[in-house]
């Protein structure tokens, strides 16, 4: 058995050169080598998913607001379950005075006592009639009648029964208005 010191030795010295053994096998490609760009590619578009589905969670979306009738027809009816007292009257007063400042466009935003708000009606609203003025005007003022005085008024009030009437006309007046504004001319008839 020689070494392989002695074999490259005899070599040099002009002895023949062993045999070569067959070649080994090959080193098999690395999974990088094989598959790195469908691994690359497949990264990519992962991130760019992840991303998509974050702007996708995270836009503004748009909420239909309810109408100011629909909010206050519901605060009422819960407060129609309760007995009429006077933290009651100043809570239906609050919900009167929150429709008719989101109906009422022209109307100043700012707490208005019942004879401000009576006042500005007439130009808030031309289209409401004079007897829903006057019955908003005086649900107003049993509201703050029976909140601040410590006497129940003279007549039960039946406040909320009485508010929601009230925003019931004022939305059925406030949407034929909008009728009467949508609708075409009616055109004049031929001489």
């Amino acid at each position: 058995m020689s070494t392989p010191a002695l074999t490259i030795a005899s070599g040099a010295s002009g002895g023949t050169i062993p045999d070569l053994r067959p070649p080994e096998n090959l080193i098999a490609p690395l999974f990088w080598e094989q598959h790195g760009v469908a691994v690359s590619l497949g990264g990519l578009v992962l991130l760019a998913g992840a991303g998509l589905l974050i702007w996708w969670w995270q836009r503004p979306r748009q909420t239909s607001d309810p109408c100011p009738d629909e909010i206050a027809r519901q605060q009422l009816q819960v407060l129609a379950a309760q007995p009429e007292t006077g933290p009651l009257a100043g809570e239906v007063a609050r919900v009167v005075r929150a429709y008719l400042s989101a109906t009422l466009t022209a109307l100043p935003r700012a707490e208005l006592t019942p004879e401000e708000i009576a006042g500005h009606l007439p130009a808030a609203a031309p289209w409401l009639e004079t007897s829903a003025q006057a019955e908003i005007n005086a649900l107003l003022r049993d509201c703050n009648r029976f909140k601040f005085f410590s006497a129940p008024p003279p007549t039960p009030g039946r406040l909320v029964a009485r508010a929601q009437t009230l925003v019931a006309t004022v939305a059925a007046a406030k949407d034929a208005e909008a009728r009467r504004i949508a609708a075409p001319p009616v055109p004049a008839p031929a001489p």
